[in-house]
């Protein structure tokens, strides 16, 4: 099967189950033009995991070409996302007997760091949440944990 059939078989698929896989697709198809460009394959069954590493360490030389982000490297995110969707593909593909193994079961995902939140309560905002916990030994207990929660 020709891997940009596989990629429209998936795709109408996913969508007939409610998904709404316009970025899968373009990610897909992202896949496919760099394997034919630097592989020269065309097959789906063609597909070798070194194929998906060296893809997965062009996304981290890459930089977007469209959208507000043009010329900038890629989000970690987004790799993360690309790769997710190059490993759906691959699993449903092996599930639907178009390939024998599944290439993408080990490609790694960048690992995401955990970010801090954006909003920063005020003063006041803490002050009326603390007031809210009480003077019972409960409410006692809870501002206790709201302090040590908010100044950790």
């Amino acid at each position: 099967m020709r891997f940009v059939d596989a990629i429209s078989e998936h795709v109408e698929g996913r969508r007939a189950r409610g998904s709404t896989a316009e970025y899968g697709e373009l990610y897909l198809r992202d896949l496919a033009g760099f394997l034919a460009r630097r592989f020269g394959v065309r097959r789906l069954a063609a597909v070798r995991s070194d194929h998906l590493d060296a893809y997965a360490v062009s996304l981290v030389a890459r930089r977007a070409t469209a959208g507000p982000r043009i010329g900038c490297a890629f989000a970690v995110s987004t790799r993360a996302n690309m790769t997710a969707v190059v490993r759906v593909f691959f699993r449903d593909m092996e599930r639907c007997g178009h390939i024998v193994a599944d290439p993408a079961a080990g490609l790694p995902s960048p690992k995401i760091r955990p970010t801090l939140p954006r909003t920063i309560l005020t003063t006041g905002e803490v002050r009326r949440i603390l007031d809210a916990c009480g003077g019972d030994s409960l409410g006692v207990r809870d501002r206790a944990v709201l302090e040590l929660l908010y100044g950790s």
